[in-house]
C-alpha cells in the first residue's frame, strides 16, 4: 500500500502537523506503507490561488501510483487534497486538528464566541462562513475524518452534512526521550518555573496562563513572540522578561 500525505507544514517549519508528518514518513514504512509526502512549503512563495493550483499539481502528479490521499488540514492542504483524489479516482482521508473557520474569525474577522458556540451560531461574518463551507465540503468529500480527541469528534459532527459515522477518534502519542539538562539562560531563571508551550494567537489563551500565573518571565522563540509576551507580562504586573530561545529580541 502507498499514502501520499499531503502536509500543510514540514519540518523545519515548527508545529504539530510538521512533527506528525515527519513521524507518518518514519513510522508507516516499518508497518509495510510505502510513503510519498507534499508540503505546501513547496509552493507557499507564490499567491495565494496560484500556489493552491500548483499544489494540486504537484499532488496529481504524486499521487498516480498512490492508494490512498491523506491531508492534514481541510483547507490549505484539504482542498487541493480532495479535488487530486476525486481526479484521480483515489480514496481520500482527513486529519481535522481544529476548527479554521473559528480560528480565521478569532484572529481576523471579529468572532469571539467560543468553540462550542461558534458552531452553533448564524449570525456570522460572511468570509467566515465561507471558511465553514469550505472545511465541511472538504470533510463530506472523505472516505474517513481521523480526529485526535472525542472533543474535535464532537465539533465535526456540527459541519454541515458531515456524517458522524465517518469520523475516527485517534490520539495523539508522544515518543517518550531521555531528559537533556536545561541550556543556562533556563537554569539561571529564578524558582517556581512554569512552562507553557503555544502559539500567542487568541485561540491558546497563552495571555490567560501568563495571567493566571503571575508571570515575570517570557521565554520566547522569536523577536515579535518575545515582544508580545514581554507586553502582555508587563500588563499583568511583572516587572522582567528574559529571551532564553531562538533569534534575540531586536534592541
Amino acid at each position: 500500500m502507498r499514502v501520499l500525505i499531503a502536509t500543510p507544514l514540514y519540518p523545519p517549519d515548527p508545529g504539530g502537523p510538521a512533527t506528525y508528518a515527519k513521524t507518518l514518513e518514519e513510522a508507516l514504512p516499518s508497518a509495510g506503507i510505502d510513503v510519498s509526502l507534499v508540503a505546501f512549503g513547496r509552493v507557499r512563495r507564490y499567491p495565494k490561488v496560484v500556489r493552491h493550483f500548483l499544489y494540486l499539481l504537484l499532488l496529481l502528479r504524486e499521487g498516480r501510483d498512490a492508494d490512498l490521499l491523506y491531508a492534514l488540514d481541510p483547507v490549505s492542504v484539504g482542498v487541493p487534497a480532495a479535488l487530486a483524489a476525486w481526479m484521480l479516482r483515489k480514496p481520500f482521508v482527513l486529519k481535522v486538528v481544529g476548527d479554521y473557520a473559528w480560528e480565521q474569525g478569532r484572529q481576523r474577522y471579529g468572532v469571539t464566541e467560543s468553540l462550542d458556540r461558534f458552531v452553533r451560531a448564524h449570525n456570522l461574518p460572511f468570509e467566515v462562513r465561507c471558511f465553514q463551507w469550505i472545511e465541511a465540503t472538504v470533510a463530506r468529500c472523505a472516505a474517513r475524518i481521523v480526529v485526535p480527541s472525542e472533543y474535535l469528534k464532537r465539533i465535526v459532527s456540527h459541519w454541515n452534512g458531515v456524517d458522524h459515522s465517518r469520523i475516527t477518534v485517534i490520539y495523539n502519542a508522544m515518543q517518550e526521550e531521555e531528559p537533556t539538562e536545561a541550556p543556562p539562560s533556563v537554569r539561571v531563571l529564578p524558582h517556581p518555573r512554569i512552562m507553557s508551550i503555544g502559539r500567542l494567537v487568541p485561540w491558546k489563551q497563552v495571555d490567560g496562563v501568563i495571567d493566571a500565573s503571575r508571570i515575570r518571565i517570557a521565554c520566547c522563540r522569536g523577536r515579535w513572540a518575545f515582544a508580545r509576551a514581554a507586553r502582555t507580562a508587563r500588563a499583568r504586573g511583572g516587572t522582567r522578561t528574559r529571551h532564553v530561545h531562538g533569534h534575540p529580541p531586536a534592541s
